[in-house]
């Protein structure tokens, strides 16, 4: 797989470790497997109405070591809850407009003082839980508490989400840009308002 990758993508390290996870199991209990008829493909699951990054979703909710009860009414809970994580960070830039001029990408941000004790704990708890031998069942339950969290403004709730994205690899902003097609004269009155409030111009903002 190494050999592989490293051909196809350029002479660079691939991965430090390669790790396989439990066997998938179909609902009736049977293993899927790819000399049995039962094999599923992603293509399948496509042609269904479900994306890669549902299944992603859908295998983030059992720990790798678990054996993973496949069924569409599971994958479709997951969707579900992928698309409402989604829609939550979407909300929240939305609530952030005025500082879409911002790099919200990086590691490195300074959260407000008054939410850096309980912003803190997530960014921790998160850590802690992904080096727990990726366990990503507890990782995204911290994910959705960040997200209900009221006392957390949502400058920093953002920030947090693209941080734990660059893990879980949800890719909350990508679909969302590839989809929405802001009309420029809505960008462009965005604009006057993000300068006159850099201005301190109220009244024109």
């Amino acid at each position: 797989e190494i050999a592989q990758a490293e051909c196809t993508f350029g002479k660079k390290p691939w991965v430090k470790y390669w790790m396989n996870n439990e066997f998938l199991v179909l609902s009736k209990g049977e293993k899927m497997a790819k000399s049995g008829e039962n094999f599923l493909y992603l293509s399948s699951l496509e042609k269904k109405g479900f994306s890669a990054l549902d299944y992603r979703y859908f295998c983030l909710g059992t720990h790798y070591k678990k054996q993973l009860m496949f069924s569409f009414e599971a994958l479709e809970g997951a969707r579900n809850a992928r698309e409402k994580l989604q829609e939550h960070y979407w909300s929240l830039r939305n609530n952030v407009s005025d500082l879409l001029e911002n790099d919200f990408s990086g590691f490195n941000f300074k959260p407000d003082e008054d939410v850096i004790d309980s912003l803190q704990k997530f960014h921790v708890d998160f850590s802690s839980q992904i080096n727990d031998d990726l366990n990503t069942v507890q990782a995204l339950a911290t994910v959705w508490g960040l997200v209900k969290d009221d006392s957390i403004n949502d400058l920093n709730k953002l920030k947090s989400l693209e941080l734990f994205d660059q893990v879980l690899g949800l890719s909350f902003s990508k679909i969302k840009k590839e989809t929405i097609k802001v009309p420029k004269k809505i960008l462009d009155l965005a604009k006057e308002r993000f300068v006159a409030r850099n201005n301190e111009n109220w009244e024109k903002s």
